[in-house]
C-alpha cells in the first residue's frame, strides 16, 4: 500500500514539475472582459485551484479541448467552473484534472502590439 501511494505521489509531482509554466491562448469570449480572445496568458501547474482563480482544465464533454474558466466553488474534489458572461456554460471537473492556474491577466507583452490593436476578425494566427 505504501508503495502504491509513493508511486502515485511521484507521478503526480513529476507531472506538475515537467511543465511548471506554460502559455495558453484564449479563443472564446466567455471570460470577457477579464480575458481577451486572441491573447496569450501565463499559467502554472504549481498553484492549487481555489475559488476565484482562473484555471486551465480539459473539457469534460470533449477532453482534447481545454477550458479556461474561473473556479466558482469547490465541492469535495470537484471544481465548479464558469465564465464571466451570462451565456457562458458551467462545468464540473475533478480537481486533479486541472492543468494549471493563470498567473496574470496583464501580460500584454506576450502578444505583438499590432495584433492586439486589430479587430479579432482580421487577426491571423502566428502559431
Amino acid at each position: 500500500m505504501i508503495l502504491i501511494v509513493s508511486e502515485w505521489l511521484k507521478g503526480w509531482v513529476g507531472q506538475r514539475l515537467a511543465h511548471p509554466f506554460f502559455l495558453v491562448r484564449v479563443s472564446g469570449e466567455s471570460m470577457w472582459p477579464l480575458l481577451v480572445p486572441g491573447r496569450r496568458y501565463l499559467a502554472s501547474s504549481l498553484l492549487a485551484p481555489r475559488p476565484g482563480r482562473i484555471v486551465v482544465a480539459p473539457n469534460p464533454s470533449y477532453p482534447p479541448e481545454l477550458l479556461i474558466k474561473r473556479v466558482e466553488w469547490l465541492e469535495g474534489q470537484q471544481l465548479h467552473l464558469g465564465g464571466t458572461v451570462a451565456w457562458s456554460n458551467s462545468y464540473v471537473v475533478p480537481r486533479q484534472s486541472v492543468y494549471g492556474v493563470l498567473l496574470s491577466r496583464r501580460l500584454r507583452w506576450l502578444v505583438p502590439a499590432r495584433a492586439a490593436s486589430q479587430p479579432l476578425s482580421q487577426r491571423q494566427s502566428s502559431d
